[in-house]
């Protein structure tokens, strides 16, 4: 790698729990940047503040000299916790004041993990590439622009690059119990009928552990200049169906319990999400390794549901 120390936000979540495992592993010292106190394996040194408190953030990055900063932590990521001002407080004003406490601080390069949710819906099958449309209707895709604009900005006056990714359908062994998988899997373990929309949205799903690997690669291109904005995708669509029935299946439980079209879509969900990894591929070689077969069992082993 060519960086040695890392600061990484939201490292007691699902994203961060994965990347501060593969930093760790691949010799870099990280320190873990949480709201609270937590238990967090695996990294040299815990730090906390509120994102949104200007003095705690800058009193705790004060004494962390980290080259590579990836922010992960975000408000909104549910869809039924989305408060706006809450989250351009959180998205958007505290990505800017932690870019320029970092750069402060001495930080290379700065990794900030947006969303595939900042983009428009797509009008065609074609895989969305990095000069599609940007939504107006997704507050939470919103607020997560706004932060790597205004991130984008700051870091441009100083020393420092902001390297700006889109992921795509993150999931695997720790996701929320919202989820798709979790929500199915325990309905299904108790042999409950699973609420869903009819299924057909498409989605572009990597696998949490390559999801960690492209944010490392994402540290390397950040110290060496490269801001993005960059897909983290396959290239590969999946319907939500599909998924839902491979679940089902793996776990021994009847499709007749998958109830599709139970719930409606929400106002702001796209139909089609699948993203051109092409522009992020070229420069890190990135492919994602985990085949959604394998990773959907691996998600349901992590629960003990695999059969």
């Amino acid at each position: 790698m060519m960086y040695s120390t890392a600061l990484v936000t939201g490292a007691n979540g699902f994203l961060g729990r994965a990347l501060v495992d593969r930093l760790h592993a691949a010799g870099c010292s990280v320190t873990a940047l949480v709201r609270r106190a937590t238990d967090i394996g695996n990294v040299a040194r815990t730090v906390h503040a509120d994102l949104r408190d200007e003095e705690a953030v800058r009193s705790a990055v004060a004494g962390v000299r980290a080259e590579v900063v990836f922010h992960l932590a975000a408000a909104g990521v549910a869809a039924d916790n989305r408060d706006p001002s809450v989250m351009f407080a959180t998205n958007a004003s505290a990505t800017g004041l932690l870019v320029d406490a970092c750069a402060s601080g001495g930080a290379r390069g700065f990794v900030y993990a947006g969303s595939c949710a900042e983009y428009a819906a797509a009008g065609t099958e074609r895989p969305i590439t990095e000069d599609h449309p940007l939504t107006r209707d997704n507050v939470y895709g919103a607020s997560k622009i706004a932060g790597g604009i205004w991130g984008t900005a700051l870091a441009r006056q100083s020393d420092l690059t902001f390297c700006w990714l889109r992921l795509f359908g993150a999931y695997g062994p720790g996701e929320a119990p919202h989820r798709l998988i979790p929500y199915v899997a325990q309905r299904l373990a108790r042999n409950e009928p699973v609420d869903l929309t009819s299924g057909m949205q498409v989605r572009d799903l990597t696998f949490v552990d390559d999801v960690a690997e492209s944010l490392m690669l994402a540290g390397g291109l950040a110290v060496r200049g490269e801001e993005g904005p960059f897909n983290v995708c396959s290239g590969h669509g999946s319907e939500i169906r599909a998924v839902a029935w491979r679940v089902a299946d793996l776990m021994g439980k009847p499709r007749e319990l998958l109830r599709f079209g139970a719930r409606p879509y929400r106002p702001d969900e796209p139909l089609r999400l699948v993203g051109d990894p092409s522009r992020f591929r070229q420069p890190t070689a990135f492919v994602p390794r985990v085949t959604l077969e394998d990773g959907i069992r691996a998600t349901l082993r992590s629960m003990g549901y695999a059969q």
